[in-house]
């Protein structure tokens, strides 16, 4: 370790340890995309709940800081080159910000890029210099790992079914609240729908893909790891073999339990790669290569429990969107964030929305450009890099290859996975497998004086501090999301409407980039008949976020109260731009159009005003497909409606639109018997 300072060293590696063992357990949320407030606000909640994922940030950086002060040594070698891909990514994000509108995306992703890149250059400073830290930092994914497992397990067993209970417990209080409060709740199908699937997804919340990434991610390292904590019981042809069934047996099975069909072809993936990489099978590649198509396939249909493949036709509606931001801007990308809304914006009816397109290097490139996109690309293969580069002959140990073909089989499932899904969203798994592959590389990373350095490494050393200072950044964030927590949960409790509207306001003053605290605001001031109120906040909300079709339609709805036509109609039109597909905002678009050319006396609109925005929308399917049928139903918590359904169907059709995708006519149906959430 000379060079180094010991008790500084000691302290970087074992913080490391910690943090990547807690990141899956702690940061498994997505990055960027918090429609409502998730800050932990008392002590029980930072030890039993997941935590902020924008904290990852910070906390990545603060490795490198200790990294750098305890190793004051010039690297070289290998290892540099996984950190430089990551960096590469971290820097070609910043093209994102040229265009985007969603900063309140589009800054804690930046900064979430910048954390990845230097906490893999971290673990590459303490693995080269302190000869303690790569064995420690083994067993610690392990751990993590196996940690993991168990949380999996105690789902499958009897969680998935408390937390249904818990979560239609939870909605029939939601419910409460918002029609306390006079607005109409919209329950969370889609997360009852993935419940009943029973897919375990351990602490990762409600995405049992990306657990299941996790798992292939790590699962070959954690066999290894087994293998050799065997050997510490006799007898050794007995405790091996017993340990390394008990961890095949549970990964598989988990990944078995989580349904998860695009891991099932990631893992085969990486089981071809790591078949390959060896020098004996590579003769034999072709049957390799098809062995493995085949397992993938057997895989998929084995964990996909009969369900049906409408998940693979969706991505590729996601991918046709993608592709259409990459042609249209392909230096700069639509923006960072603006995924979502172009998508929304592009898809075809009844195609699925998403907020990102489930390919880290399609994705990418369609928000921040070509660059980000082959930085991504260069992410993804290292493992192939990792599998074909030459070996450094002197370290020839059985357990070293173990574990560079266990770091190769796993990291080249989830980069396989990555092609699929939103592994880069997630701190807790991109930021073990950013790391992963420095563990394999130490020895070809050794120390040398600081004056043998050239001007590239001093470059390299200014780029890492500069995404050190932009990791940090997210620490800006907490005062804002800590008061947006305090204002959903007094909400939620019904405090004076003046608390609310100084803890609203001061929530919002913080998180300067963030719509959700002004959309809180109009919604509160909706429920209290205070129009005027609402009116301002939503006009805030939009100038923060003029993309999003929701607050377009919450500003066409105070300002019609108001009595103002044709600021409603634009702002209805501004709805229906960004997403035309939405039934409820093609509603509103015609409702308006009509009461500005309706000779109907004004004093008469208040029923058929009541009616539509009180009524609830839903897309219906004709048989043809020749046109976007809406159909118009009732909340059955409400007395009758003021005007009929029909009649208000017949009033809106001669003022409806055409959905853009296919130029169809936009048709309305009464349906009395559908009701909201039924």
């Amino acid at each position: 370790m000379n060079g180094s300072r010991p008790k500084l060293a000691a302290t970087a590696r074992w913080y490391v340890a910690v943090l990547l063992f807690l990141a899956p357990l702690r940061f498994s949320g997505i990055i960027g995309f918090t429609e409502g407030a998730n800050f932990p606000v008392g002590g029980w909640q930072w030890v039993f709940e997941l935590w902020p994922p924008f904290l990852a940030a910070p906390l990545a950086a603060l490795a490198y800081v200790l990294a750098l002060c305890a190793h004051r040594q010039t690297l070289k070698g290998p290892g540099m080159g996984p950190a430089a891909a990551w960096s590469a990514l971290a820097g070609a994000s910043l093209f994102g910000l040229l265009r985007t509108t969603e900063w309140e995306y589009a800054l804690p992703f930046v900064c979430h890029a910048a954390s990845v890149a230097v906490l893999a250059a971290a673990v590459r400073r303490i693995v080269a210099c302190d000869p303690w830290a790569r064995r420690l930092l083994v067993r610690t994914l392990a751990a993590s790992l196996l940690w993991c497992c168990l949380r999996g397990a105690e789902q499958r067993f009897g969680g998935l079914e408390t937390t249904e209970k818990e979560f239609l417990r939870g909605q029939a209080q939601d419910r409460e609240g918002v029609e306390k409060q006079g607005g109409v709740f919209t329950p969370n199908s889609g997360l009852h729908d993935k419940l009943k699937q029973r897919r375990v997804y351990g602490p990762f919340p409600m995405s049992a893909n990306l657990y299941a990434a996790h798992l292939i991610l790590l699962a070959p390292l954690l066999l290894v790891v087994l293998w050799r904590a065997g050997g510490r019981f006799e007898p050794e042809r007995v405790s091996r073999p017993l340990l390394l069934g008990f961890g095949a047996v549970l990964c598989l099975a988990l990944l078995y339990w989580s349904g998860s069909r695009s891991a099932a072809l990631g893992l085969a993936a990486g089981l071809a790669l790591g078949g390959l990489s060896l020098p004996a099978l590579r003769r034999w590649r072709i049957p390799v290569a098809v062995m493995a198509l085949l397992l993938g396939i057997g895989l998929m249909f084995a964990v996909g429990g009969g369900r049906n493949l409408l998940s693979a036709s969706a991505r590729l509606q996601y991918y046709r969107s993608a592709w259409i931001m990459f042609r249209t801007r392909p230096v700069t990308g639509a923006g960072l964030g603006e995924f979502y809304t172009e998508h929304v914006r592009l898809r075809p009816l009844h195609a699925e929305p998403t907020h990102m397109p489930h390919n880290m290097p399609l994705g990418l490139a369609a928000q921040a450009g070509i660059l980000a996109g082959l930085a991504a690309l260069a992410c993804l293969a290292v493992p192939a890099w990792l599998a074909f580069s030459p070996r450094q002959r002197s370290s020839a140990e059985t357990d070293d290859r173990l574990e560079r073909l266990a770091v190769v089989v796993g990291l080249g499932a989830w980069s396989a996975h990555a092609f699929l899904d939103l592994n880069v969203q997630v701190p807790g798994t991109v930021l073990t497998a950013a790391c992963l592959p420095l563990l394999v590389l130490h020895d070809q990373a050794c120390a040398v004086p600081p004056n043998e350095g050239g001007r590239g490494r001093h470059l390299w050393a200014v780029a890492l501090l500069l995404l050190t200072g932009l990791a940090f950044l997210s620490i800006l964030r907490i005062p804002g999301e800590y008061r947006f927590q305090v204002f959903s949960t007094s909400m939620q409790t019904g405090e004076p409407a003046m608390t609310l509207l100084e803890q609203g306001k001061q929530a919002a003053r913080w998180l300067p980039t963030s719509p959700q605290p002004h959309r809180l605001l109009g919604r509160f001031a909706e429920a209290k008949g205070n129009q005027a109120d609402a009116l301002t906040a939503y006009e805030r909300a939009v100038q923060r976020a003029p993309h999003r079709a929701g607050i377009w339609a919450q500003l066409a709805r105070a300002r019609l109260r108001l009595g103002d036509l044709p600021g409603a109609a634009a702002a209805a039109a501004e709805a229906v731009r960004w997403n035309p597909g939405h039934p409820k905002y093609q509603a509103y678009r015609a409702l308006i159009r009509g009461l500005r050319l309706t000779t109907l006396p004004s004093s008469e609109w208040a029923p058929l005003i009541q009616t539509a925005l009180a009524a609830d929308y839903r897309l219906g399917r004709q048989a043809d497909g020749a046109a976007m049928v809406v159909l118009l139903g009732w909340p059955e918590r409400l007395p009758p409606p003021p005007l009929p359904l029909s009649a208000l169907a017949e009033w809106l059709a001669p003022h409806a639109g055409v959905f853009p995708s296919g130029d169809l006519p936009v048709r309305f149906q009464p349906s009395p018997a559908w009701t909201n959430g039924e």
